[in-house]
């Protein structure tokens, strides 16, 4: 009969729901003892301890990285401080000068650089410009410590100011980097003869002849420097032989005049 089967339904309704609660009843329990295991793990595991020379390390290591930190704004002002310089010397324009143009120009250029400065101090001297024609010929030098034609044209500068002590020895640092300069020879010759020195003045003049032998002004002074040094027949000969290279040449003559006058 077909209510006698409906009981049955039930019974079996009822081990499913006891089944499940069974087995969720189980679960739980699994992860209960889950964690229970790890924790007995995790407590049975050794704490590590940390020694002093650890904490010591620590300890410096935190310094340095507060160093670090404390240092950071100074190498940042320093950074900061290096670039305005920089910017700076790009914006603001160099004082045009010889030795600045020339410092670290190719050699080259450089070399223009000074040649074109000391033409420009020739020129400043022959417009009368004594000053600033030695103060041109000063930066040629410093630009080019070996440059002998400045220093000998420095010396008669200060000849021509009268200041005879000043061009000897500019003119003599002028024969050592060149001595074959016979009219840097000359010059010497006429300051020492200025300075009463008529036989280092004679040295010179006849240095000066054996470079150049129709160096008519250097044979006139040889003669000059022979009649100062009471050689007046020497003297005299130099005299003519200088009117012999240039025959229109007035000191040469008066020179000889005044000589034949005083031997009579």
């Amino acid at each position: 009969m077909p209510t006698k089967k409906a009981p049955a339904k039930k019974t079996i309704e009822k081990k499913t729901v006891t089944k499940t609660v069974a087995s969720k009843k189980t679960a739980v329990a699994k992860k209960t003892a889950d964690k229970k295991s790890d924790q007995d793990k995790k407590s049975a595991s050794p704490k590590k301890v940390t020694t002093s020379s650890e904490k010591s390390k620590v300890k410096t290591a935190s310094k340095k990285v507060e160093s670090n930190r404390s240092a950071t704004p100074a190498k940042k002002a320093a950074v900061k401080k290096t670039v305005a310089k920089k910017l700076a010397s790009k914006a603001s324009p160099t004082k045009p000068s010889v030795a600045a143009g020339t410092k670290d120009a190719p050699p080259i250029v450089k070399r223009l650089n000074v040649v074109a400065t000391f033409n420009r101090a020739i020129e400043l001297r022959r417009k009368g410009q004594l000053r600033d024609a030695y103060l041109t010929c000063e930066l040629v030098v410093r630009a080019d410590p070996k440059n002998a034609p400045a220093y000998h044209l420095m010396g008669i500068i200060a000849a021509e100011n009268q200041n005879f002590a000043l061009a000897l020895g500019l003119m003599q640092a002028s024969l050592k980097l060149d001595p074959d300069n016979s009219a840097a020879h000359n010059n010497c010759g006429v300051v020492q003869r200025i300075l009463k020195d008529a036989k280092a003045a004679l040295a010179n003049f006849e240095e000066a002849v054996a470079l150049k032998p129709d160096y008519a002004e250097a044979l006139n002074n040889m003669g000059v420097a022979l009649r100062d040094l009471n050689r007046p027949k020497e003297a005299l000969d130099y005299f003519k032989k200088a009117l012999r290279i240039r025959p229109d040449y007035s000191d040469a003559k008066l020179n000889e005049a005044e000589l034949l006058k005083s031997l009579k």
